[in-house]
């Protein structure tokens, strides 16, 4: 019997059938070190990505430190290791957004790091750290001063940077780490990871003197923000051995501006420079327009970011006809050092923008406090009265207002419902310390001061040497026609009212400030124009060109009300301090010390007039387009700080600011803030 051969396919058959689901065992066995790789990478890669987030919160914390390392902040220039911890602290609160609101400081900013870093000696003092208490998944680490060995890097040449400076007292650290649970490596006994970042700023006072620009203008794309090119001119002027200070933030531009107005031609114009001076004719006096210089007559700086290197900008015509010295280039300084002043969340000096903007607006939209008098009805119109209370509610709404001609309001806290319109005759509010305007909301004005009218706030009742009204005041009935002076005495608030115990807010909520052949005599008084809001918003940009959170550029669409038009023409000039209490700066007692004027409209506000103004203080208008147009004038320096978008000279006047280094926004000089790791 013959045997069968087999088939070579059935041999294959029955391997194929010996082998079936082998597949799956594979791909079963590869499954487990497959998950276990991409857990292990997904949680890899959130973690470089939650590092990449606390690196830029640590950055934007120590440039917030930066600014009062350089001393900005300070009502004079005070490098201040303590008030930079408090701002790094804040700036890690607003951009790490589950930082728990109850995370503190320990020690305590106050209780770990010197007022003054001349209290801090390089050769000395040892290294402070700061820890974050309840602070959940992070840990806050704020080092000053920083030695040098803490900065040691490998992968530097000898271990230290070119920027790193000599000085520990200059530097902070922030650091921070935040330790994330696994999102998918927990599978395999993987316990979370702690992705951590640090960044050192390097900071100090400006070689400058007091670092004070007497003009500091915003704009930060277009050409033309100082321009003096007619008869009038700008002089500005800093302390004795110090020059006076000229800044503008534009680009004029180049790199980072966005729609520009500038055309790149070559003669002097606003359209072709970013700061435009001309030579004054000889009936002007001849000479440059525009001119910084100090006290004893060296010359200053005029600085603009358009000459800053590789941003390529259009900068300053001409020196030495038009401008006493050449322009030279100066970083973006933008509003940042004005917020971080008077209404940053971390300024223990009182009440803040914010607070007043909310409190003001519901004050002048709610029904009359408790405890407050009330003026309505024909009284609203009434002439020649004194009002005795000492806090009044003016129940006069718009469009009609107030509008009473010599009227006085001996009251310590008045509320206006509608408009203060000063027409004719005066009104006085001699012993105020708050004045809340709600102001009109279907017209274009809220403080109005007209045909020969005139406001006077706290001017007192009696100024020693010259006049005493407080018995006339007593005797008046209270309310009654007839009872109130003829006339009011005028004051200047920069002699007779110089040291008056108190600060006055006068504060509008709807509507300009407007004076037109008329003056006023605005002693010891910070101005707000606010929006017709409940609450505070910074009107600002932060996005395209070179604008950004940190550096804030001026809006595109301000609101166009609350903006200044002040032209006294024939009548005296207008007389205005800033609120002078404190020689240290804002206090919980007079939070806006040294402040003349705050708004955020736009886009044009006006000086003008035979007298125009004087005045000292800081001006706020970041959002205006200013122009002054004053008349020939004896050149007498005001003690104020202009800071606005741009400003054009017109007329035959001169411009003349020597702002009080105590009484001003300091801001760094170029390089002494930079981050160093």
């Amino acid at each position: 019997m013959t045997a069968q051969r087999q088939r070579p396919d059935d041999a294959v058959g029955r391997r194929l059938v010996g082998d079936r689901g082998a597949t799956l065992v594979m791909f079963t066995i590869l499954m487990v070190p497959m998950l276990i790789l991409t857990a292990i990478v997904v949680d890899l890669g959130l973690g470089r990505v939650a590092k990449q987030h606390l690196k830029t919160s640590t950055d934007m914390a120590a440039v917030a430190a930066g600014f009062f390392l350089a001393g900005d902040g300070s009502a004079s220039p005070v490098s201040s290791p303590e008030l930079a911890c408090a701002a790094a602290f804040s700036s890690l609160r607003t951009n790490l957004n589950d930082l728990p609101a109850t995370a503190t400081l320990s020690p305590t900013c106050a209780q770990n790091f010197p007022a003054n870093a001349l209290n801090c000696s390089n050769a000395s003092t040892p290294k402070r750290t700061s820890t974050s208490q309840s602070s959940g998944a992070y840990v806050v680490t704020i080092d000053y001063p920083v030695l040098a060995t803490d900065l040691t890097d490998p992968r530097l040449l000898d271990g230290a940077g070119t920027e790193d400076g000599l000085s520990p007292c200059s530097r902070m650290r922030v650091s921070v780490s935040r330790f994330s649970e696994p999102i998918f490596g927990g599978v395999v006994g993987s316990p979370g990871l702690t992705p951590s970042a640090s960044s050192v700023v390097r900071a100090g006072l400006s070689p400058n003197g007091v670092a004070a620009p007497a003009i500091l203008l915003l704009e930060r794309f277009n050409c033309g923000s100082l321009t003096a090119a007619g008869q009038g001119g700008v002089r500005v002027r800093g302390a004795v051995t110090a020059g006076g200070w000229i800044h503008a933030d534009t680009a004029a531009g180049g790199v980072g501006s966005v729609g520009s107005n500038c055309q790149g031609g070559t003669s002097c114009s606003a359209n072709n420079y970013s700061i435009v001076g001309t030579a004054l004719p000889s009936s002007a006096g001849s000479g440059p327009s525009i001119i910084a210089e100090s006290s004893s007559g060296s010359v200053g700086r005029i600085g603009t970011y358009a000459l800053y290197p590789r941003i390529l900008g259009s900068g300053a015509c001409t020196y030495p006809t038009g401008l006493n010295v050449p322009a030279t280039a100066d970083p973006i300084v933008s509003r940042t050092p004005i917020d971080l002043r008077f209404n940053s969340p971390f300024n223990a000096a009182g009440a803040s923008i914010t607070d007043l903007q909310r409190i003001g607006y519901s004050a002048t939209t709610s029904a009359a406090p408790s405890g407050f008098a009330t003026v309505s009805g024909s009284a609203c119109g009434r002439d020649g009265v004194v009002w005795q209370a000492a806090r009044v509610y003016i129940d006069c709404p718009s469009p009609g207002g107030f509008s009473g001609k010599n009227v006085v309001f001996r009251a310590t806290d008045v509320i206006l419902t509608g408009a203060l319109n000063v027409a004719g005759g005066y009104v006085a509010f001699p012993n105020a310390r708050s004045i809340y305007v709600r102001g009109c909301t279907s017209c274009a004005k809220g403080l109005s001061i007209t045909s020969g009218g005139f406001l006077s706030v706290s001017s007192g009742e009696s100024v020693s040497g010259k006049f005493n009204l407080t018995a006339t005041l007593a005797a008046a009935v209270d309310g009654q026609a007839g009872g109130a002076p003829a006339t009011w005495p005028t004051v200047s608030c920069l002699t007779d009212r110089a040291s008056t115990p108190g600060a006055t807010t006068l504060a509008t909520f709807s509507g300009s400030f407007y004076v037109q052949n008329a003056t006023a005599n605005l002693c010891q008084t910070f101005v707000y124009l606010g929006d017709n809001a409940s609450s505070y918003t910074r009107v600002s940009r932060t996005s395209d060109g070179n604008c950004n959170a940190n550096l804030p550029c001026p809006s595109n669409t301000p609101p166009a009300k609350p903006v200044f038009d002040l032209n006294s023409g024939s009548s005296p000039a207008m007389s205005w301090t800033a609120p002078n209490q404190n020689l240290s700066g804002p206090s919980v007692a007079s939070p806006f010390d040294g402040l003349a004027l705050w708004t955020e409209g736009g886009t044009s506000c006006a000086i003008g007039g035979q007298g125009a103004l004087s005045t000292s203080g800081v001006f706020f208008f970041p959002n205006c387009n200013f122009t002054y147009s004053g008349q020939a004038n004896a050149d007498i320096p005001l003690a104020a700080q202009f800071i606005g978008r741009s400003l054009t000279m017109s007329g035959q006047g001169v411009l003349s600011l020597q702002p009080d280094p105590k009484r001003s926004i300091a801001v760094a000089s170029p390089g002494t803030v930079q981050l160093i790791r």
